[in-house]
Formats: C-alpha cells, sequence, structure tokens
C-alpha cells in the first residue's frame, strides 16, 4: 500500500506521468457529453435533464483541459533532445489539445439551448447541434489523443527508454547525445562493474542490471532508478556510499567508481536514463 502511494506521489513529480495520467479525464469526457444529448433527444421528457448534464460534463472538458495542457506544457519542457520529426509531432499535439477547451465552451453554450422551455423548437434544435458539434469535439480528442499515443508507445516519448537502437544515428539521422553518452560512457561501466554481480542468474539483491524492464522492476529494497532524477535514485545513493543501510557499490578490490564514471551515470540519469539496445 505504502509503495503505491509512494508511485502516485512521485507521479507528481514527473511531468511525463502526471501528464499521462491526467489525459484520460478530458477524453472520456469529450465521449460521454454527447451522449447526453442523444438521451435528451430521443428520450420524451428527458431533454431537459439530459442537457444540464451536458452542460456540465462540457464545462468539465474545459476545465480538465486546460489543466492538463498546463501539465502537457512540462512534459514538452522535458521531452530532451528528440528526433525533429518527433518534436513537431510533439507541437502538433499541443496545437490540437490546445483548442479541445475552446470546444468544451461552445459545447456547452450549445447544449445550454436544450434548458429553454419556452422555445421548444430551439431546445430540440439545440440539443441535436449540441449532438452533432460533440462527436465533432469527441472526433478532434481522438486524433489529439491518438498523436500522444503515438509519442509514447512508438517514439517513447516521456518513458524511461525513450530512444531505440535506430535512433543511435544513421547517414541522414543525426546521434541522439543522449543515446551516444549512454553507449560511449555508461553502459561500459555498467557490464564492466557491475553486470557481473547483477544480471540474469546472479542478481544480487534481487538486481538486475541488464535492461531498463530489469532495473525498472528494482531490487529487493526497492526501486532503484528514478529517470530524470538522480538525487532521489538510489543508484546514485548506493554509488556515492550515502546508503545508510547499504554499503558502497560496486565492491571489490578495484574499489568504487571514479569521479568521472559517478558523474557519468549522475548524467545519464538526470537526462532521462535512455537505454539503447
Amino acid at each position: 500500500m505504502s509503495s503505491t502511494l509512494n508511485d502516485l506521489l512521485a507521479t507528481l513529480d514527473n511531468p511525463a506521468k502526471l501528464h499521462a495520467a491526467m489525459v484520460h479525464l478530458p477524453i472520456a469526457v469529450a465521449f460521454l457529453a454527447p451522449l447526453f444529448l442523444l438521451a435528451a433527444g430521443v428520450l420524451p421528457g428527458r431533454r431537459r435533464m439530459g442537457s444540464f448534464l451536458a452542460v456540465i460534463a462540457y464545462a468539465l472538458l474545459a476545465i480538465a483541459t486546460l489543466v492538463t495542457i498546463q501539465s502537457g506544457e512540462s512534459a514538452y519542457d522535458a521531452i530532451g533532445d528528440v528526433p525533429a520529426a518527433v518534436g513537431t509531432m510533439a507541437h502538433d499535439h499541443g496545437e490540437l489539445a490546445e483548442r479541445v477547451w475552446t470546444w468544451g465552451l461552445v459545447g456547452a453554450v450549445i447544449a445550454a439551448l436544450g434548458l429553454l422551455k419556452e422555445k421548444k423548437k430551439v431546445a430540440i434544435a439545440g440539443v441535436w447541434a449540441g449532438f452533432a458539434f460533440g462527436l465533432f469535439t469527441a472526433g478532434w480528442t481522438a486524433i489529439a489523443a491518438h498523436q500522444g499515443g503515438v509519442l509514447v508507445y512508438e517514439h517513447g516519448v516521456g518513458t524511461p527508454n525513450p530512444v531505440l537502437a535506430q535512433d543511435a544515428g544513421t547517414p541522414d539521422t543525426p546521434a541522439d547525445p543522449r543515446a551516444v553518452h549512454f553507449v560511449d560512457h555508461v553502459f561500459p561501466i555498467l557490464e564492466d562493474r557491475c553486470m557481473g554481480c547483477h544480471r540474469a542468474g546472479r542478481a544480487e539483491s534481487g538486481l538486475d542490471l541488464t535492461s531498463m524492464d530489469a532495473i525498472l522492476r528494482g531490487a529487493d529494497h526497492g526501486p532503484v532508478l528514478k529517470p530524470g532524477y538522480p538525487e532521489a535514485s538510489m543508484m546514485m545513493t548506493v554509488i556515492r556510499g550515502n546508503h545508510p543501510e547499504i554499503d558502497r557499490m560496486p565492491k571489490g578490490k578495484r574499489g568504487p567508481l571514479t569521479d568521472e564514471q559517478t558523474e557519468a551515470i549522475r548524467l545519464w540519469i538526470e537526462q532521462g536514463a535512455v537505454w539503447v539496445d
């Protein structure tokens, strides 16, 4: 229970995770609002109730979208050095999302026409106009959400592993400097000084350092890496010898890491802990 609570609290400190957690509300509301208006249009006697719920839903859509945009801007600022095409897609995603709150306000105004008592024809027209506009808003929101999904699941934006092996550089695409730093300065340290004891088949203390998935699973004593936050990562605490219960790592006759090696790992974590297979 405490681990779950800590994970939830950690989300507040991670712009990408916070944005990912918040985007679901406006998406859900955007699809829910037109359903209220559909019910108002097809169920006699429920027109005003359905219209009222739609007004509330559209107002919530506007507010939730504004809040989500704020988290999205923070996530965009922390996106790092990604390929130009990915950066353009992220910008376009933000542009689409910024329109949704406006559509929410417009939808609320149109849906409010269904609350009219004296002008029944206007009210009915407002219900169906609001429903049609709701379909448009839901479609717009779906496109924005799809772009966000592509950024996360195809390009790894906002995840601990935002760069794939093929992104390490081609004749036409400059190498991502985070990937270069990992390949040139971090992986050799992990391979030479850490993986001997922390690998599949010999995961001392339950820690396997041979893949990002394994690292994120952590060790027997809990998570060891918080991408983007070296000072909050147990890996750095142990490497520096500052953990109150765990010996300084790596152990052995060769002694601890040099200051240069320690800084290389600290910078790697700070830049998002990019992993290249």
